[in-house]
Protein backbone atom coordinates (compact mmCIF):
# COMPACT_ATOMS: atom_id res chain seq x y z
CA UNK A 1 0.00 0.00 0.00
CA UNK A 2 1.70 3.21 -1.10
CA UNK A 3 1.87 5.82 1.91
CA UNK A 4 3.76 9.31 2.17
CA UNK A 5 6.56 9.87 4.19
CA UNK A 6 7.79 12.77 6.42
CA UNK A 7 11.17 12.79 8.03
CA UNK A 8 12.17 15.67 10.32
CA UNK A 9 14.90 16.49 12.39
CA UNK A 10 15.03 18.86 15.27
CA UNK A 11 16.86 20.07 18.07
CA UNK A 12 16.65 17.90 20.72
CA UNK A 13 12.45 11.12 18.44
CA UNK A 14 9.08 10.16 18.20
CA UNK A 15 7.69 7.96 15.55
CA UNK A 16 3.79 8.06 15.03
CA UNK A 17 1.33 6.49 11.67
CA UNK A 18 -1.47 8.54 11.04
CA UNK A 19 -4.00 6.73 7.93
CA UNK A 20 -1.87 6.52 5.39
CA UNK A 21 0.83 9.00 6.48
CA UNK A 22 3.74 8.25 8.36
CA UNK A 23 5.88 10.30 10.54
CA UNK A 24 9.58 9.98 12.31
CA UNK A 25 11.48 12.70 13.80
CA UNK A 26 14.11 12.22 16.03
CA UNK A 27 15.38 14.88 18.32
CA UNK A 28 19.60 15.91 18.15
CA UNK A 29 21.63 16.92 20.75
CA UNK A 30 21.84 20.38 21.24
CA UNK A 31 24.95 22.25 19.46
CA UNK A 32 28.21 21.74 20.70
CA UNK A 33 27.51 17.66 21.41
CA UNK A 34 26.50 16.87 18.20
CA UNK A 35 29.55 16.72 15.26
CA UNK A 36 27.24 17.86 12.40
CA UNK A 37 24.41 20.98 12.18
CA UNK A 38 20.80 18.92 11.60
CA UNK A 39 20.49 19.54 7.75
CA UNK A 40 24.04 17.73 7.08
CA UNK A 41 22.35 14.74 9.36
CA UNK A 42 19.14 15.14 7.26
CA UNK A 43 21.42 15.14 3.88
CA UNK A 44 22.73 12.09 5.09
CA UNK A 45 19.73 10.55 6.02
CA UNK A 46 18.05 11.38 2.96
CA UNK A 47 21.69 9.22 1.11
CA UNK A 48 21.55 6.50 3.43
CA UNK A 49 17.50 5.31 2.55
CA UNK A 50 18.10 5.62 -0.98
CA UNK A 51 14.42 5.25 -3.10
CA UNK A 52 12.21 4.12 -0.97
CA UNK A 53 9.65 2.78 -3.81
CA UNK A 54 6.96 1.51 -1.26
CA UNK A 55 6.20 5.34 -1.21
CA UNK A 56 4.17 7.94 -2.85
CA UNK A 57 6.15 10.93 -1.31
CA UNK A 58 9.01 11.72 0.70
CA UNK A 59 9.86 14.26 2.37
CA UNK A 60 12.95 15.27 4.61
CA UNK A 61 12.89 18.08 6.62
CA UNK A 62 15.52 19.65 9.29
CA UNK A 63 14.42 22.58 11.73
CA UNK A 64 16.81 24.41 14.04
CA UNK A 65 14.73 27.60 15.53
CA UNK A 66 13.91 30.67 14.45
CA UNK A 67 12.04 31.98 11.16
CA UNK A 68 12.08 31.37 7.93
CA UNK A 69 10.88 27.85 8.35
CA UNK A 70 8.96 25.43 6.04
CA UNK A 71 8.86 24.60 1.97
CA UNK A 72 11.59 26.40 -0.25
CA UNK A 73 8.70 26.82 -3.01
CA UNK A 74 5.07 26.27 -2.67
CA UNK A 75 3.11 26.91 -5.76
CA UNK A 76 -0.83 27.23 -5.14
CA UNK A 77 -2.39 25.71 -8.64
CA UNK A 78 -6.34 26.28 -8.64
CA UNK A 79 -9.06 24.57 -11.18
CA UNK A 80 -12.56 23.68 -11.15
CA UNK A 81 -11.95 20.53 -12.70
CA UNK A 82 -10.36 17.85 -9.98
CA UNK A 83 -8.82 15.73 -12.66
CA UNK A 84 -7.37 18.44 -14.22
CA UNK A 85 -5.73 20.01 -11.39
CA UNK A 86 -4.33 16.59 -9.95
CA UNK A 87 -2.69 16.34 -13.72
CA UNK A 88 -1.32 19.93 -13.47
CA UNK A 89 0.31 19.18 -10.05
CA UNK A 90 1.59 15.84 -11.06
CA UNK A 91 3.44 17.60 -14.00
CA UNK A 92 4.87 20.74 -11.71
CA UNK A 93 6.37 18.27 -9.14
CA UNK A 94 7.49 16.48 -12.13
CA UNK A 95 9.16 19.48 -13.63
CA UNK A 96 10.74 20.68 -10.23
CA UNK A 97 12.66 17.57 -9.61
CA UNK A 98 14.16 18.14 -13.01
CA UNK A 99 16.10 21.03 -11.30
CA UNK A 100 19.10 19.75 -9.39
CA UNK A 101 18.41 21.93 -6.60
CA UNK A 102 15.31 20.89 -5.40
CA UNK A 103 14.61 18.05 -2.90
CA UNK A 104 11.44 16.42 -2.08
CA UNK A 105 8.97 17.49 -4.70
CA UNK A 106 5.53 17.22 -3.63
CA UNK A 107 2.19 17.20 -5.48
CA UNK A 108 0.01 18.17 -2.98
CA UNK A 109 -2.54 15.16 -3.47
CA UNK A 110 -2.55 12.87 -0.45
CA UNK A 111 -4.90 10.01 -1.19
CA UNK A 112 -7.76 8.95 1.33
CA UNK A 113 -9.38 5.93 2.27
CA UNK A 114 -10.90 3.60 -0.20
CA UNK A 115 -14.73 4.15 -1.23
CA UNK A 116 -17.60 2.70 -3.37
CA UNK A 117 -19.13 5.55 -4.75
CA UNK A 118 -22.48 4.61 -5.87
CA UNK A 119 -24.54 6.62 -8.98
CA UNK A 120 -28.53 5.66 -9.57
CA UNK A 121 -29.23 3.86 -12.86
CA UNK A 122 -32.14 3.74 -15.36
CA UNK A 123 -33.22 1.32 -13.32
CA UNK A 124 -33.44 2.74 -10.37
CA UNK A 125 -35.35 6.07 -11.87
CA UNK A 126 -37.72 3.85 -13.05
CA UNK A 127 -38.77 2.51 -9.01
CA UNK A 128 -39.03 6.25 -8.03
CA UNK A 129 -35.47 5.93 -6.15
CA UNK A 130 -33.75 9.05 -6.10
CA UNK A 131 -30.08 9.27 -4.93
CA UNK A 132 -30.59 10.65 -1.86
CA UNK A 133 -33.05 8.01 -0.84
CA UNK A 134 -30.38 5.06 -1.77
CA UNK A 135 -27.66 7.07 0.33
CA UNK A 136 -29.64 7.42 3.18
CA UNK A 137 -30.70 3.54 3.27
CA UNK A 138 -27.28 2.88 2.69
CA UNK A 139 -26.02 5.05 5.66
CA UNK A 140 -28.59 3.46 7.95
CA UNK A 141 -28.11 0.19 7.32
CA UNK A 142 -24.40 0.46 7.82
CA UNK A 143 -24.03 3.49 10.46
CA UNK A 144 -27.39 3.22 11.40
CA UNK A 145 -30.24 6.19 12.34
CA UNK A 146 -30.49 7.72 15.69
CA UNK A 147 -33.66 5.93 17.56
CA UNK A 148 -32.94 7.45 20.75
CA UNK A 149 -30.81 9.89 22.94
CA UNK A 150 -31.74 9.09 26.59
CA UNK A 151 -29.88 11.91 28.92
CA UNK A 152 -27.34 9.67 31.75
CA UNK A 153 -26.11 11.64 34.13
CA UNK A 154 -24.17 14.81 32.49
CA UNK A 155 -23.75 12.10 29.47
CA UNK A 156 -25.89 11.20 26.48
CA UNK A 157 -26.43 8.04 25.09
CA UNK A 158 -26.97 7.52 21.62
CA UNK A 159 -29.32 4.66 20.65
CA UNK A 160 -28.49 3.38 16.91
CA UNK A 161 -30.74 1.10 14.98
CA UNK A 162 -28.62 -0.69 11.92
CA UNK A 163 -28.07 -4.18 10.54
CA UNK A 164 -26.87 -6.47 12.97
CA UNK A 165 -22.93 -6.86 13.01
CA UNK A 166 -22.46 -10.29 11.02
CA UNK A 167 -24.06 -8.43 8.03
CA UNK A 168 -21.69 -5.78 7.82
CA UNK A 169 -18.76 -7.23 8.15
CA UNK A 170 -17.29 -7.20 4.67
CA UNK A 171 -18.12 -5.84 0.97
CA UNK A 172 -19.87 -8.60 -0.08
CA UNK A 173 -22.66 -7.77 2.91
CA UNK A 174 -23.05 -4.42 0.73
CA UNK A 175 -23.64 -6.67 -2.86
CA UNK A 176 -26.77 -8.35 -1.27
CA UNK A 177 -28.37 -5.14 0.68
CA UNK A 178 -31.97 -4.83 -0.28
CA UNK A 179 -33.04 -1.36 -1.39
CA UNK A 180 -36.46 -0.46 -0.04
CA UNK A 181 -38.69 0.84 -3.08
CA UNK A 182 -41.70 3.57 -2.67
CA UNK A 183 -44.23 0.56 -3.08
CA UNK A 184 -42.78 -1.32 -0.20
CA UNK A 185 -40.81 -3.46 -2.25
CA UNK A 186 -37.09 -4.49 -1.88
CA UNK A 187 -34.51 -4.77 -4.85
CA UNK A 188 -30.73 -5.73 -4.48
CA UNK A 189 -28.42 -2.23 -4.46
CA UNK A 190 -26.45 -3.26 -7.34
CA UNK A 191 -29.39 -3.94 -9.42
CA UNK A 192 -30.64 0.29 -9.38
CA UNK A 193 -27.10 1.84 -8.38
CA UNK A 194 -23.68 1.70 -10.22
CA UNK A 195 -20.48 1.17 -8.08
CA UNK A 196 -17.44 2.46 -8.82
CA UNK A 197 -14.20 2.19 -6.50
CA UNK A 198 -12.43 5.76 -5.86
CA UNK A 199 -10.36 7.21 -2.76
CA UNK A 200 -12.26 9.88 -0.84
CA UNK A 201 -10.00 13.17 -0.75
CA UNK A 202 -7.76 13.31 2.01
CA UNK A 203 -8.03 17.46 2.21
CA UNK A 204 -10.13 19.25 0.08
CA UNK A 205 -8.90 22.81 -0.06
CA UNK A 206 -10.91 25.52 -1.82
CA UNK A 207 -10.63 29.14 -2.58
CA UNK A 208 -13.44 31.02 -4.24
CA UNK A 209 -15.30 28.21 -5.39
CA UNK A 210 -12.13 26.55 -6.98
CA UNK A 211 -10.11 23.29 -5.48
CA UNK A 212 -6.83 24.23 -4.70
CA UNK A 213 -3.59 22.21 -4.58
CA UNK A 214 0.00 23.26 -3.20
CA UNK A 215 2.81 22.15 -4.93
CA UNK A 216 5.87 21.91 -2.94
CA UNK A 217 9.83 21.34 -2.81
CA UNK A 218 13.16 22.21 -0.60
CA UNK A 219 15.63 24.03 -2.41
CA UNK A 220 19.46 23.55 -1.25
CA UNK A 221 20.83 25.30 -1.23
CA UNK A 222 18.83 27.62 0.03
CA UNK A 223 20.29 30.66 -2.30
CA UNK A 224 19.19 29.26 -5.54
CA UNK A 225 15.82 29.68 -4.38
CA UNK A 226 15.11 32.39 -7.11
CA UNK A 227 16.75 30.95 -9.93
CA UNK A 228 14.66 28.27 -9.68
CA UNK A 229 11.47 30.48 -9.22
CA UNK A 230 12.40 32.53 -12.48
CA UNK A 231 12.80 29.51 -14.68
CA UNK A 232 9.61 28.33 -13.04
CA UNK A 233 7.44 31.63 -13.45
CA UNK A 234 8.69 32.75 -17.06
CA UNK A 235 8.28 28.92 -18.52
CA UNK A 236 6.47 26.16 -16.41
CA UNK A 237 3.78 27.82 -15.01
CA UNK A 238 2.88 29.77 -18.36
CA UNK A 239 2.90 26.17 -20.47
CA UNK A 240 1.05 24.65 -18.08
CA UNK A 241 -1.76 27.33 -18.10
CA UNK A 242 -1.73 27.31 -21.80
CA UNK A 243 -1.64 23.81 -21.98
CA UNK A 244 -5.00 23.30 -18.95
CA UNK A 245 -7.04 26.02 -19.66
CA UNK A 246 -8.72 27.96 -16.41
CA UNK A 247 -5.47 26.80 -14.81
CA UNK A 248 -4.83 29.76 -12.23
CA UNK A 249 -1.57 29.98 -9.83
CA UNK A 250 0.54 31.92 -7.44
CA UNK A 251 3.47 32.25 -5.18
CA UNK A 252 2.68 31.05 -1.69
CA UNK A 253 4.52 30.33 1.12
CA UNK A 254 8.10 31.87 2.03
CA UNK A 255 7.42 33.60 -1.69
CA UNK A 256 4.23 35.29 -0.62
CA UNK A 257 5.60 36.52 2.51
CA UNK A 258 8.58 37.95 0.70
CA UNK A 259 6.30 39.40 -1.69
CA UNK A 260 3.85 41.21 0.90
CA UNK A 261 6.94 42.34 2.92
CA UNK A 262 8.56 43.71 -0.34
CA UNK A 263 5.48 45.43 -0.99
CA UNK A 264 5.45 46.92 2.39
CA UNK A 265 8.20 48.27 1.77
CA UNK A 266 7.70 49.58 -1.16
CA UNK A 267 4.58 51.58 -0.46
CA UNK A 268 5.27 52.67 2.96
CA UNK A 269 8.28 52.02 5.02
CA UNK A 270 10.97 53.05 2.30
CA UNK A 271 9.10 56.32 1.04
CA UNK A 272 8.62 57.36 4.85
CA UNK A 273 12.44 56.52 5.59
CA UNK A 274 13.18 59.13 3.01
CA UNK A 275 10.88 61.85 4.19
CA UNK A 276 12.60 61.64 7.62
CA UNK A 277 15.64 62.16 6.21
CA UNK A 278 14.76 64.94 4.20
CA UNK A 279 13.61 66.12 7.32
CA UNK A 280 15.96 65.83 9.44
CA UNK A 281 18.50 67.41 6.34
CA UNK A 282 16.08 70.51 6.03
CA UNK A 283 16.34 71.33 9.67
CA UNK A 284 20.19 71.94 10.19
CA UNK A 285 20.83 73.06 6.65
CA UNK A 286 17.59 75.44 6.26
CA UNK A 287 17.23 74.60 3.13
CA UNK A 288 15.10 72.84 0.65
CA UNK A 289 17.43 71.98 -2.11
CA UNK A 290 20.47 70.87 0.05
CA UNK A 291 19.29 67.95 1.67
CA UNK A 292 17.58 66.86 -1.80
CA UNK A 293 21.27 67.11 -3.72
CA UNK A 294 22.57 65.21 -0.60
CA UNK A 295 20.05 62.51 -1.07
CA UNK A 296 20.72 61.95 -4.58
CA UNK A 297 23.48 60.01 -3.11
CA UNK A 298 21.43 57.20 -2.07
CA UNK A 299 20.53 55.69 -5.54
CA UNK A 300 24.51 55.36 -5.67
CA UNK A 301 24.77 53.36 -2.42
CA UNK A 302 21.55 51.07 -3.51
CA UNK A 303 23.77 50.25 -7.32
CA UNK A 304 26.84 49.11 -5.44
CA UNK A 305 24.92 46.48 -3.40
CA UNK A 306 23.55 45.13 -6.16
CA UNK A 307 26.50 44.81 -7.89
CA UNK A 308 28.19 43.69 -5.09
CA UNK A 309 25.18 40.95 -5.10
CA UNK A 310 25.93 39.94 -8.57
CA UNK A 311 29.79 39.74 -7.62
CA UNK A 312 29.25 37.81 -4.84
CA UNK A 313 26.80 35.59 -6.66
CA UNK A 314 23.55 36.02 -4.74
CA UNK A 315 20.06 37.03 -4.64
CA UNK A 316 18.67 39.90 -3.32
CA UNK A 317 16.58 38.83 -0.02
CA UNK A 318 14.63 40.65 2.63
CA UNK A 319 17.60 40.70 4.64
CA UNK A 320 19.68 42.73 1.70
CA UNK A 321 16.43 45.35 1.99
CA UNK A 322 16.99 45.65 5.25
CA UNK A 323 21.01 46.42 4.65
CA UNK A 324 19.64 48.66 1.57
CA UNK A 325 18.26 51.03 4.07
CA UNK A 326 20.53 50.92 6.63
CA UNK A 327 23.36 51.44 3.84
CA UNK A 328 21.06 54.53 3.06
CA UNK A 329 22.28 56.20 6.42
CA UNK A 330 26.05 55.61 5.99
CA UNK A 331 25.63 57.11 2.24
CA UNK A 332 24.19 60.33 3.81
CA UNK A 333 26.65 60.63 5.98
CA UNK A 334 29.15 59.82 4.00
CA UNK A 335 27.47 62.70 2.14
CA UNK A 336 27.84 65.45 4.56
Amino acid sequence: MPFDLQIGATIAGNYNRTGSRLYSQPYLQPDGIRPLPTREFTNKWREAAGTLSAARSVRYESAFGGPGGGNGIEIQLSHSDVAVLSRAAGILARRLGEFRPIRDPDDGFTPGKAQLEFRLNEAGRSLDLTSDEVARQVRAAFFGVEALAQQDGRNEVTIRVRLPEIERRSEADIETLLIRTSDGGEVPLYEVAEVERGRADAVIAREDGRRIVTVSANVQPADQTNQVLAVVTTDILPRLAEDYPGLGYSLEGRQATQRDTMSSFMTFSIPLALIIIYGLLAIPFRSYVQPAIVMTAIPFGFAGAVIGHLIMGMSLSIISVFGIIALSGVVINAAL
